[in-house]
């Protein structure tokens, strides 16, 4: 881990060094995760259900002309992927311009000091790619229950009216 004087660099194991000793308590950090990874996965999973709400009739002609069940669900999950992945790619585009944005303008005031640092954010390599799998996982979870009641509408039910 990497020690700092100043609070907000961030080292190779992503934990801020200022507000360590938080992530430490079992509370915090249990709400940390669940809030972290249900928030998105709500989110998505809201607006899901009514994607397939306003979709049932093509749900159901779908049915009817011989999708399986998993077929419908594979759209629903296939959907919510490519909601989630742009938003993935802006949310990393935005983060990188943010930090890069702040240091420029922290490092600024440095200037005169003889023991300016050299950057305050250090993002590690596997961050991006765990940003994509953290999106697309989101994305499954969310959509697991708009699937289940995509895949179980009843055609016939449905198309009579």
């Amino acid at each position: 881990m990497q020690i700092s004087y100043y609070p907000l660099v961030v080292s190779e194991q992503g934990f801020i060094p200022a507000l360590m000793f938080l992530a430490q308590l079992p509370g915090v950090r249990k709400i940390c995760e669940i809030g972290g990874g249900a928030n998105p996965a709500l989110n998505l999973a809201f607006v899901q259900f009514l994607l397939v709400q306003r979709r049932k009739t093509a749900f159901a002609t779908m049915r009817s002309m011989g999708a399986t069940r998993a077929d419908l669900a594979a759209s629903v999950w296939l959907d919510a992927l490519v909601l989630s992945m742009p938003a993935a790619v802006l949310g990393i585009i935005a983060a990188l311009g943010l930090a890069h944005l702040s240091e420029s303008l922290l490092l600024s005031d440095f200037a005169a000091l003889p023991l300016r640092p050299e950057y305050l954010f250090r993002f590690p390599d596997w961050l991006f790619p765990f940003g994509f799998f953290y999106a697309a996982a989101a994305a499954i979870s969310g959509s697991l229950p708009p699937a289940y009641k995509a895949a179980s509408i009843n055609p016939v039910k449905i198309l009579k009216g």
